[in-house]
This record gives structure tokens, C-alpha cells and sequence, in this order.
């Protein structure tokens, strides 16, 4: 049996998803949730936290998203709608 290691930095960064996660779901119009959306939530909010950077990191004003996955985010695509927010579009506008 391994010895349990305490990392204070990973269960702050846990602990703050979990808040955020919270706070986006006490945004939305609904009681219950389905699995999918809740991952799609934990998803969204690191995206947007990996998406600045960090005090503590290697470039001042580029997130590390930029270097280890070499896309930036686009404001066109990123930036249209929030999350949860209910659209209707037809398949032809999901295709395009």
C-alpha cells in the first residue's frame, strides 16, 4: 500500500473546479443533470483557466495553452455564447 502524498497546490485546483463547476450549474435552469453535462462543465471551466496565464508561469502574458497545444483561443469561436445557454440552430448550421 502506497503512502498517501498531500499536495496542497492539486486539491486547491480541485477544490476551485469544484466551485466554479457549482456556480455554473446554479446558473442553469435545471434540477437534475446528466453525467454528460457535468463533464462538458468541469471541461469548460479548465479550458478558460488553462486559457490565461498563471502568475506563477514561464511567459508573463501567454498561457501555456499556447505553447503545449499550439492553439490560441479564437474570439469568433470561443467567445459566441456562454455555456448553457440554449440555442437552436439546424443541422446545416452545426455542418458549417
Amino acid at each position: 500500500m502506497h503512502p498517501v502524498i498531500n499536495m496542497p497546490e492539486v486539491e486547491r485546483f480541485i477544490r476551485t473546479i469544484k466551485k466554479m463547476v457549482r456556480a455554473i450549474a446554479s446558473s442553469l435552469p435545471f434540477k437534475k443533470y446528466p453525467p454528460s453535462l457535468i463533464v462538458e462543465m468541469v471541461y469548460n471551466f479548465v479550458f478558460w483557466l488553462n486559457s490565461f496565464p498563471h502568475k506563477d508561469s514561464i511567459h508573463p502574458t501567454i498561457s501555456l495553452r499556447i505553447p503545449l497545444t499550439g492553439l490560441a483561443i479564437d474570439y469568433k469561436k470561443h467567445c459566441k455564447i456562454l455555456f448553457g445557454t440554449y440555442i437552436k440552430c439546424t443541422r446545416w448550421a452545426l455542418l458549417s
